[in-house]
């Protein structure tokens, strides 16, 4: 029992599902191969129901087949046709009503015909029009697989290069790495230079505002300084943070030494400027 229902299984499996053609396309055969099923109808009910000579093709005598019969088999061609064309049954279905029906239709006309030889060739007729719906699936599916196959070589191609880019990449984090360390060490001796300025004039505004308390621009003039200092050193810590743990790029780093260079020239060219006399004992 199991080995049969394996073998059903595999059966069904082989056979086409008919959903790998495009909706639209499939439509417009699928009507094409229901005209052609359906004008079946008319032909076989009138050689079903005729008796006599044919005079222009093949000179055979035919006689008519039960009215029964008859109506029998051009009923079943009609009811497949009804069933192929129902909207909402799946395509498989729809296919599969539409191929049986049309093979119905060869067996009746060999059947009405008395068993005519030449009446046999529809059979092959109708086998080379399912057997183009089925080459045009596999045209479809041949399509498709080129399409997937040219995906995926796209897809390789574009992994293969992001793979070169971190290896580019890679080296240079490699080959910067010593550049952000000295930079790193340098804003650390900065930042050290910058906060013995800052105690220097802090100092010095201590001594003056003992000293000359009269003069108030002068010790604001001197704590402003020691702001911009503290801010500088503020700045180099940053730097230096940002350097040591690589978050910051060797382009800013630059870019934010030559800021902090201009600044610390500010301060230098003010510093310059401020001349502190301490006044004696006496």
């Amino acid at each position: 029992m199991g080995r049969w229902r394996q073998g059903v299984r595999d059966a069904v499996r082989y056979v086409p599902q008919g959903d790998s053609i495009p909706n639209e396309s499939w439509q417009a055969r699928h009507r094409n191969i229901l005209v052609f099923l359906v004008t079946h109808a008319p032909l076989l009910y009138l050689l079903g129901n005729f008796t006599g000579s044919d005079p222009y093709v093949t000179g055979a005598t035919l006689t008519a087949a039960p009215a029964e019969h008859v109506l029998l088999g051009v009923g079943a061609v009609v009811g497949l046709a009804l069933f192929a064309w129902l909207p909402w049954l799946p395509r498989r279905m729809r296919s599969g009503f539409a191929s049986i029906g049309l093979l119905t239709c060869s067996a009746l006309l060999v059947y009405f015909s008395g068993g005519y030889i030449e009446a046999h060739f529809h059979f092959f007729v109708i086998v080379a029009v399912l057997a183009n719906e089925v080459k045009s699936l596999a045209d479809e599916t041949q399509n498709h697989s080129a399409a997937i196959e040219q995906t995926i070589t796209e897809t390789v191609e574009d992994v293969a290069r992001v793979q070169a880019e971190m290896e580019q990449t890679k080296a240079q984090l490699e080959t910067g790495e010593s550049t952000t360390t000295d930079a790193a060490e340098a804003f650390a001796a900065v930042s050290e230079i910058v906060e013995s300025v800052d105690m220097s004039v802090n100092e010095v505004a201590t001594a003056t505002d003992d000293g000359a308390r009269t003069t108030e621009e002068v010790v604001d003039a001197i704590i402003g300084i020691a702001d911009h200092s503290r801010d500088i050193a503020e700045q180099s810590d940053a730097l230096a943070s940002q350097a040591e743990s690589r978050v910051a790029t060797i382009s800013e780093i630059r870019e934010q030494l030559d800021e902090l260079r201009g600044q610390t020239g500010g301060l230098q060219e003010e510093l310059e400027t401020f001349d502190c006399e301490v006044p004696s004992d006496d």
